[in-house]
């Protein structure tokens, strides 16, 4: 649903979050980063995500002021950060009084957010290209978004200014060499390694001549007092 909403690939937004929590929504490292949700949503995040959104900032704006501005820029830096604040408690599912820990419906609805978080940054993306008249492929230009949500504008610029620079076809090998920022290649890249992984759980087709066997239905046994048998459950993780 929200990559009909967003146009952002449902894979994409799939691996980021196995990328990120491994799809386990809690806020399990608020004192070092301040990450919130199943895609690890930080301040620096949250402000690309308003600046170059504006059907988000709108929403996110209009939930906690009256009268917002026509751009996230226009906002006094208080209210800018009263702005970020809201979005990050919008994805934040950690819920003391809920089973688990965990409001789930809060981590659902948080998914829309990062759909409209990694549009957001393919926006900057696109600016950084059509600003540099320079043009690439369609599953380069995720992955050059991927790279924005990750590690931000001034990563992405340079690395692709570098690869202009050298007069290299701007492709992600070329660009990813000159990538200054700790990890950030290696990130796009365990993400892109998620992206494949999916097709190896795709059911195979069946031949139209094979022949399929279905479970029968049989008579269960007549339940009998046994003190070895309790109520139980399964719990999958």
């Amino acid at each position: 649903n929200a990559s009909r909403d967003t146009g952002v690939p449902a894979r994409l937004i799939k691996a980021i979050v196995e990328q990120e929590t491994q799809f386990w929504p809690e806020r399990s490292r608020p004192n070092v980063y301040d990450e919130f949700g199943l895609a690890q949503l930080n301040e620096l995040g949250a402000d690309v995500s308003l600046r170059w959104n504006q059907d988000l900032y709108k929403r996110v704006c209009s939930a906690i002021f009256v009268d917002c501005p026509e751009y996230y820029a226009s906002l006094s830096t208080f209210s800018q950060a009263m702005v970020r604040g809201a979005l990050l408690q919008l994805v934040d599912s950690n819920c003391p009084t809920c089973q688990y820990g965990l409001d789930l419906n809060k981590a659902e609805e948080s998914i829309y957010i990062l759909a409209d978080s990694l549009k957001a940054n393919a926006y900057q993306t696109g600016y950084i290209f059509t600003e540099r008249g320079l043009q690439s492929s369609y599953e380069d230009m995720w992955r050059f978004t991927v790279l924005s949500y990750h590690a931000g504008y001034n990563c992405l610029e340079y690395g692709v200014a570098t690869s202009s620079l050298y007069q290299e076809p701007i492709t992600w090998p070329n660009v990813s060499r000159h990538i200054y920022c700790e990890g950030a290649s290696e990130y796009v890249d365990s993400v892109w390694q998620k992206l494949a992984a999916f097709d190896q759980f795709h059911p195979p087709a069946v031949e139209s001549n094979a022949k399929i066997y279905f479970p029968t239905q049989t008579p269960m046994p007549t339940a009998t007092a046994n003190p070895g048998l309790v109520n139980g459950g399964i719990h999958v993780i």
